[in-house]
């Protein structure tokens, strides 16, 4: 196992390319790092002590590995390619997180731009008496018997003060 994962980590450092590797990799790395932490028990001495440098060993370099390809296969996916039938599945489980996080964030931060436009409701009235600054600053003035499609609220404090009548 040592001299599998040793070789597809030298090749994987050595490309810029994402290589193939099983697909059960890791799974496989798990069952002999188990073994191996098993077999710790029993062992004495030098054996224990080589076997616990391996299984120290073979941990860096499968996490070393994963890390590598797993960037590897995000660069490759966000530059518009499919990293899939090169990744283990854990790899392949890992860059389908990161990928989906960053389409989250990426909606989230989209949300935050966009710009909800409010649109002033407006109201047709028909005024029945002129109206001067005062009673609607930055309108005024306005004639009576003329017809005015205002923002809602001064249409309303109009009607309620006499100066206009709603139109429906």
């Amino acid at each position: 196992m040592y001299q599998e994962l040793r070789d597809a980590w030298r090749l994987e450092r050595s490309s810029f390319r994402l290589q193939r590797v099983d697909k059960d990799l890791y799974e496989k790395l798990s069952d002999y790092l188990a073994k191996l932490s098993s077999s710790l028990e029993v062992k004495h001495g030098l054996a224990k002590r080589a076997a616990s440098i391996e299984l120290e060993v073979l941990k860096a370099l499968a996490q070393d590995l994963f890390s590598l390809r797993v960037r590897k296969a995000l660069i490759q996916a966000l530059e518009g390619g499919d990293p899939s039938p090169y990744l283990a599945k854990e790899e392949a489980e890992a860059v389908s997180m990161a990928l989906r996080a960053l389409s989250e964030a990426e909606a989230s931060l989209s949300q935050r731009f966009s710009v909800q436009i409010r649109r002033a409701e407006l109201k047709l009235v028909r005024l029945l008496r002129e109206v001067n600054e005062e009673v609607a600053p930055g309108l005024a003035p306005l004639k009576a018997e003329s017809l005015a499609l205002l923002p809602a609220d001064l249409a309303n404090k109009l009607i309620d003060e006499g100066y206009a009548t709603a139109i429906d």
